[in-house]
């Protein structure tokens, strides 16, 4: 089996060119960081609404929310993964919306909602996602 490196594969997309126009692809930052699985998706579909499915990515993000929030072991695990990993080495949740031109102040809201749920397990965290997201898909329905 011929093995790629990381360039070569996030070079590689399938299905469009969504996230090619990314400096920082969010699966690069979700597995640098260590996001689990519905934490990574969230940050994928909250990024890429705009460029590919509209509300139906937001109601992803919701989905993901809730399927993250079933998980109580979700937050004991992402502790254990954070403290084999040195964050400040990382590119921050900030580097992120830099490096990718995000300017959309609801999205860059919700990232940080996202990271800070990943940092803490705070649920709340997660209750303001779903109030925001909510809120755009009505915006985005209107427009």
């Amino acid at each position: 089996m011929n093995q790629k490196n990381m360039e070569q594969t996030l070079n590689e997309q399938v299905g469009g060119t969504h996230y090619k126009k990314y400096n920082l692809q969010p699966v690069e930052f979700a597995m640098k960081h260590k996001l689990s699985f519905c934490c990574g998706n969230m940050l994928k579909y909250l990024v890429r609404y705009k460029d590919k499915n509209g509300v139906e990515d937001l109601r992803k993000v919701l989905h993901y929310r809730d399927l993250e929030m079933i998980n109580p072991v979700r937050w004991w695990n992402s502790c254990l993964n954070i403290s084999r990993v040195n964050i400040w080495c990382l590119p921050s949740v900030d580097d992120f919306i830099m490096l990718n031109g995000i300017d959309d102040a609801d999205v860059i809201y919700c990232l940080r909602l996202i990271y800070d749920y990943h940092l803490t397990g705070k649920y709340e965290y997660l209750a303001r996602l779903d109030v925001k997201v909510n809120v755009m898909q009505s915006f985005y329905k209107n427009i």
